[in-house]
């Protein structure tokens, strides 16, 4: 559970990936658990001042985040894998799932799930530079 910005760490090339997503109109929305709080593992205010920091640092690098989702309840529908803050996101932004790409950067099954369950594209990301260039690649080849 990372939860001060000192453990916080960027997947490598994840700006240069968002740069490519949002200069070809993707909308970047991060959903996320954040079930440390329910846990009381750590506070709202703690995730709230690591995802400043994120967002700030996004921004430095001209990449807008449309929308941050997060769940802390892990009896939520909002809760990966159930697809509640997908459907939320869907709906406010009239976002075409089939035409969407969802990024995980561990491969858990949870949220396979629930990005599959909206039929959007999934890509699971090791955290090498060279795997978010190909996906940067393939962004471009499906338009």
């Amino acid at each position: 559970y990372v939860y001060q910005i000192e453990h916080f760490e960027f997947v490598p090339g994840i700006f240069d990936l968002c740069q490519h997503a949002q200069n070809l109109g993707y909308k970047i929305i991060i959903i996320t658990n954040q079930s440390g709080i329910d846990l009381g593992y750590y506070t709202v205010q703690d995730f709230e001042t690591v995802s400043n920091y994120m967002l700030t640092e996004f921004e430095k690098r001209q990449v807008h985040i449309d929308e941050l989702y997060w769940c802390q309840f892990m009896q939520s529908i909002d809760h990966k894998p159930y697809p509640g803050l997908f459907i939320k996101a869907k709906y406010k932004y009239d976002l075409d799932m089939k035409s969407s790409f969802s990024i995980g950067d561990k491969g858990l099954l949870r949220d396979f799930e629930a990005y599959s369950t909206k039929s959007s594209i999934t890509f699971f990301l090791d955290g090498e530079a060279n795997t978010l260039f190909s996906f940067s690649k393939s962004i471009s080849n499906c338009l």
